[in-house]
């Protein structure tokens, strides 16, 4: 696991990790926080992993996106009704992210862990990847939030300036008005490129190879389930 950690993380400027530490002396206010989040959970008796609001939402969510889905492939409807469809499929899709995917990916969807695993793979139908998505957002993203050169969840587009230490232009005194459509496109370099990019670029031991060229073939499945075969069947 420490040599998977450590060949997502050499992809990233290396130059800027060896520069970024962190004190770890003086834990007080880890242990003093985490004593705050213990207690908070204790005394509202409130579980540290999901409840049955959040499977629900796992009954609702993952069957209305594949109904959805099927009937937008299968039958031949007005143009209209498809596009507003499709719009519903992308914030189902979008919910889905958000309420299990992360949830899985972060091991807190349930307490057993082959519950996180499989509801995690919620990524990969999504059209990422599970296994690169733990390591560039629980790794990257958590241990170095909003550093610029380290956090993968910052380093969408020139267009976007998301930390105050990225390039300033010109047009970012109008993100506020096209960065929600800006940001919905960079799903297409995140699955087409950015993750392939990755995997070439990470260090590998022998051992790994094999299992990182499976994960990454499912990666390579869902882009072509997500783009090309819905062109073919759709009827326009």
């Amino acid at each position: 696991m420490k040599n998977r950690i450590s060949a997502a993380i050499s992809y990233f400027n290396h130059s800027i990790m060896s520069k970024v530490t962190f004190n770890n002396k003086n834990s007080v206010f880890y242990t003093a926080l985490k004593s705050e989040v213990d207690k908070y959970f204790q005394q509202r008796q409130i579980k540290k992993t999901g409840n049955w609001k959040l499977f629900l939402k796992t009954g609702v969510l993952i069957p209305a996106a594949i109904m959805i889905y099927i009937s937008i492939m299968l039958f031949n409807l007005p143009i209209a009704l498809v596009i507003v469809m499709a719009g519903l499929l992308g914030f189902t899709l979008a919910s889905i992210g958000f309420n299990v995917m992360h949830d899985a990916c972060h091991g807190s969807y349930s307490s057993h862990k082959w519950t996180n695993n499989v509801m995690g793979l919620t990524m990969n139908a999504l059209g990422g990847n599970a296994y690169i998505w733990k390591q560039k957002h629980n790794i990257l993203h958590h241990t170095y939030t909003n550093i610029e050169g380290m956090d993968d969840d910052i380093a969408q587009s020139k267009l976007l300036r998301q930390s105050p230490t990225q390039k300033w232009m010109p047009i970012h005194r109008y993100q506020h008005i096209y960065l929600t459509l800006a940001y919905s496109l960079t799903i297409f370099m995140w699955v087409s490129v950015r993750d392939f990019q990755k995997y070439s670029h990470a260090r590998h031991t022998v051992d790994e190879w094999s299992e990182s060229f499976a994960k990454l073939a499912t990666t390579s499945g869902d882009v072509k389930i997500s783009a090309p075969i819905p062109l073919t069947l759709l009827p326009f």
